[in-house]
């Protein structure tokens, strides 16, 4: 496993810089849309450049597009109207984001590969998605009136979390996503935990580790919620 390191300088943005990582020994290269854990997008430019870059050296792709319905209906349908035309490329989705049904672990991924669908069925879990989980995606599938006000509680409270945050010194990366990463010169998850509030410590991925501090990724909730935070913070 080869890992691309993103530059804290330029907020973690993926650049250009990543098409010279994808060499034809790379089988299969993983592209997050938007970024985890910093919830930035990657640029349409971009993305097709390095599609085409996995094109010339025969590697496959995988876009974990998790998240990227907070990106809005435009980008979901451009990802595919971009991409699906590559065979070797693999679009993972996920309810459980937008859904909020992390326990329920229901997802899928699209390709126009055949042979890859054939492989994956016969050599998979016969049993991968439970009833559970089907009757929970179906009933997901009917509920646009809980997605568009969970996408307007995040077009709103997002920002102006980001901006509290910025006033109280923190450095906070730009979101396009339900979450937001910032960096403490402290540690102050545990003295958070002690007020109920529990946040995501970054220290322990790869390149995000620092001798003083740590970054964090909080989630959008509610603005009751986001108030607290803050108040606590």
């Amino acid at each position: 496993i080869r890992f691309h390191r993103l530059d804290e300088k330029n907020d973690f943005c993926l650049t250009d810089a990543v098409l010279s990582d994808i060499t034809e020994d790379i089988g299969i290269f993983f592209l997050p849309q938007p970024m985890h854990p910093t919830g930035k997008a990657t640029e349409k430019a971009l993305l097709l450049a390095v599609q085409n870059r996995c094109r010339e050296t025969s590697t496959r792709l995988v876009v974990d597009a998790s998240f990227i319905d907070f990106l809005g209906d435009e980008a979901v349908a451009g990802l595919y109207r971009s991409f699906m035309d590559f065979p070797q490329q693999v679009v993972i989705r996920s309810f459980t984001k937008i859904f909020a049904m992390a326990g329920i672990r229901l997802g899928y991924g699209v390709t126009k590969d055949e042979r890859l669908l054939y492989d994956l069925q016969n050599d998979g879990d016969p049993w991968a998605v439970s009833q559970i989980a089907q009757a929970a995606g179906r009933a997901a599938l009917g509920e646009g009136t809980y997605k568009k006000k969970l996408l307007a509680l995040v077009r709103t409270e997002r920002p102006r979390i980001t901006d509290a945050l910025r006033k109280k010194g923190y450095r906070v990366i730009q979101s396009d996503a339900n979450y937001i990463m910032f960096f403490c010169g402290e540690n102050i998850h545990e003295r958070l935990a002690e007020q109920g509030i529990l946040i995501r410590s970054l220290s322990e991925l790869n390149g995000l580790k620092t001798p003083t501090g740590s970054w964090y990724r909080i989630a959008i909730r509610t603005k009751e919620d986001n108030d607290r935070l803050l108040s606590v913070l």
